[in-house]
């Protein structure tokens, strides 16, 4: 090593003597101050070329990391010096040297010892995270909390690498949010690309709380941790797990604390840190039973409320779920009624530019069931209508959640089917079906207009006992488009030239 970088004592006052690690942002290299012989850490952030960043995001790193190094907290690295200049090489940030190892680490050694942290270590160290990042949040967000940049020193915890996930961010192109946070410590608006407030590193250290009190994490992960539909999925709707049933020496406010750290509605988070710090010495002072002052009684009351908030919050992301699915297949299923609505178009676009005896006129009605209205030469009515498939129909050609109903002015018509291979299918692909009679089981009472379709009332069981049993109606399949319908319109011309 040996190489000299500008220092906090001036130019070339650093001597780069060697590599302590690489982290998720950058690799971290030992250093001496030459003037003061302090040992200082050397951060590179994995970031080449500062010219990559457009003026809006250098300028907003420069005022992150500048803000950075003017927090001053014995809970918070010191940030020394900064190189963010676009031409003058490398950005890097001479930090603070604490040689205690990483929150991490020292969690998972107590894994390794089957020991857990005493309540009052829990409460030092909560109390110094607090102080910490309240003294961060008051010049930037952190957005990276998770407990691989907490540090561990001798004077207890220190919260490092805050004001370097923007930079990252913007460099990488890896999200358009500000800043790329740890997966698994992510707030649901991060996840969201919403938000910009000091909740979003509650969130984060509710996580960390949780992890030092049960040193487990407190969510299922995916089978596959790098699965980021799966880790959002997670953050957004799924509930946390009950805390004192992991450890039940914990008192019961400390858990419900913890819990609201990690609520998924911003708002439903605490309002500032001092409250934090507030909520959780009130739980740590209420630690125990005591008879004498009905603490029993006011110990069942909290469990009672914890449970029923759990269950309601269960209840509520479920039911947030559902219809944020819900919403999503719709966008899908009108994008492919956009599709099939503007094949219609160009072939009935495509008839008029060829007839010189008259017209198809093709309107759209928007409204609940967006409906096609096709007014034809020398009068008669086809229409067309779409409508969802609720629950879906299972069929052997696939899953039918949204479906149309074609059908001309005397009731002749026919179905449209946006047909799914599978949950890996998103788009789906229209298919046609036509319904006849059936001419060896239909009595004569059964005859109707052939062919017909079938509209939202009567669609979904029709459609999956005519896979399953012989019916009164013969069902024919055929591919999507514009094809068929302008066919219907055919038919229904030709019908009229023979009354």
């Amino acid at each position: 090593m040996g190489q000299l970088l500008d220092g906090p004592s001036g130019p070339g006052s650093l001597r780069l003597d060697g590599i302590l690690g690489e982290g998720a942002f950058g690799f971290v290299l030992s250093a001496t101050d030459l003037t003061t012989g302090e040992r200082v850490a050397v951060k590179f952030p994995k970031v080449f070329d500062l010219s990559s960043l457009d003026p809006e995001e250098m300028q907003a790193f420069r005022n992150d990391v500048m803000a950075a190094s003017a927090v001053e907290h014995p809970n918070v690295v010191r940030v020394l010096h900064v190189q963010a200049e676009p031409n003058a090489g490398l950005p890097y940030l001479a930090m603070e040297y604490v040689d205690g190892g990483t929150l991490e680490e020292l969690l998972d050694g107590l894994r390794a010892d089957g020991r857990e942290l005493s309540l009052s270590e829990l409460q030092q160290f909560m109390l110094q995270l607090i102080n910490g990042i309240e003294a961060v949040n008051q010049a930037v967000l952190h957005r990276d909390l998770h407990p691989g940049n907490i540090l561990v020193s001798g004077d207890g915890l220190k919260i490092t690498d805050f004001g370097l996930a923007k930079l990252v961010g913007a460099a990488t192109r890896t999200r358009t949010f500000k800043g790329r946070q740890h997966m698994l410590y992510m707030a649901p608006e991060g996840w969201k690309l919403e938000g910009n407030a000091i909740q979003i590193d509650m969130y984060s250290m509710g996580i960390v709380f949780f992890e030092m009190a049960a040193l487990k994490y407190p969510y299922d992960l995916p089978a596959e941790t790098g699965d980021m539909d799966a880790l959002r999925e997670m953050h957004l709707f799924q509930t946390p797990k009950d805390l004192r049933s992991l450890r039940s020496d914990i008192p019961i406010a400390v858990g419900q604390a913890i819990m609201r750290l990690m609520a998924k509605n911003q708002s439903d988070r605490f309002a500032s840190w001092e409250q934090v710090r507030s909520a959780l010495g009130r739980a740590f002072e209420g630690a125990g039973p005591d008879p004498q002052n009905g603490q029993d009684a006011i110990g069942r009351l909290l469990e009672a409320t914890g449970e029923v908030h759990r269950q309601r919050t269960a209840a509520s992301l479920a039911a947030q779920r559902v219809a944020r699915d819900r919403q999503e297949e719709q966008s899908l299923d009108h994008h492919q009624r956009d599709a099939l609505t503007a094949e219609i178009r160009a072939a009935v676009d495509g008839f008029n530019s060829r007839s010189s005896l008259g017209e198809i006129a093709l309107q759209e009605r928007p409204g609940e069931n967006d409906l096609l209205h096709l007014t034809l030469p020398f009068g008669g009515i086809v229409r067309m209508f779409f409508f969802p498939v609720l629950p879906p129909a299972e069929m052997r050609r696939g899953i039918v959640r949204f479906a149309a109903l074609a059908d001309a002015q005397d009731g002749v018509g026919m179905n449209y089917l946006l047909v799914r291979a599978g949950s890996e299918d998103m788009y789906g692909r229209w298919q046609t079906c036509q319904v006849t009679n059936s001419p060896v089981i239909a009595p004569e009472h059964y005859h109707l207009p052939e062919p017909f379709g079938f509209g939202p009332g009567e669609f979904k069981d029709e459609m999956e006992y005519a896979e399953r049993a012989m019916h009164v109606y013969q069902y024919k399949f055929g591919p999507g488009g514009a094809e068929p319908l302008m066919g219907l319109i055919a038919d229904y011309l030709e019908r009229q030239t023979r009354e």
